[in-house]
């Protein structure tokens, strides 16, 4: 007889699938956030307030996060904008369509990933540091390798959380994904014939 305590499954919060209209990918954001470390999970409650599939073609990513409350006042304080709490995740529904559970399941771990690293709450102190309204600061190549780094950061945190094999299906289905520079591919070693 086994003896121990018995673990229940958390529920993924429903503020994170009220918009989801899908039965199946709901049942996917379910198998991703279980295997979820609690700690993360937590700072998923925290900061997510809603979580769309929308029709993002002309983004350049899986998904984008931003403000829940975009009137939200900041007082002039970059700490206060890096506090921000109040976090919409879109998952762009071209990255879901006729893939596999595999794929989908590492696209919402990997933006579930950007929010547990802050990356909107990072880009948008930098944003205020250096002046919204003007030119921006940073020319176009450097945003672009922000926006790479922050990819590679998600990637990397959805990986050591577990999503070795759906990154795997992610690489190999999805043809404009980068492989991570990170990321090594281990061969397996020749099988030895014992005779």
């Amino acid at each position: 007889m086994k003896v121990g305590v018995k673990m229940s499954k958390s529920k993924v919060p429903e503020d994170f699938i009220f918009h989801v209209e899908d039965d199946h990918l709901k049942w996917l954001i379910q198998k991703t956030w279980e295997r979820l470390p609690a700690c993360d999970r937590a700072v998923l409650r925290e900061l997510v307030v809603d979580l769309s599939i929308m029709d993002l073609s002309n983004s350049n990513g899986l998904g984008r996060t931003f403000p829940g409350d975009p009137d939200h006042i900041y007082n002039g304080n970059a700490g206060d904008i890096a506090k921000q709490e109040s976090n919409i995740i879109e998952i762009d529904k071209s990255m879901l369509e006729g893939k596999s559970d595999d794929v989908c399941i590492f696209v919402i771990a990997h933006e579930f990933a950007h929010v547990v690293l802050r990356h909107f709450q990072i880009n948008l102190a930098i944003g205020y540091l250096l002046g919204f309204e003007g030119p921006p600061l940073y020319p176009d190549q450097d945003q672009k390798r922000i926006r790479e780094l922050h990819d590679e950061e998600a990637n990397l945190l959805a990986w050591t959380w577990g999503f070795d094999k759906e990154m795997r299906a992610f690489l190999k289905e999805y043809t404009g994904a980068s492989i991570p520079r990170w990321f090594v591919e281990i061969e397996e070693p020749p099988k030895i014939d014992p005779t």
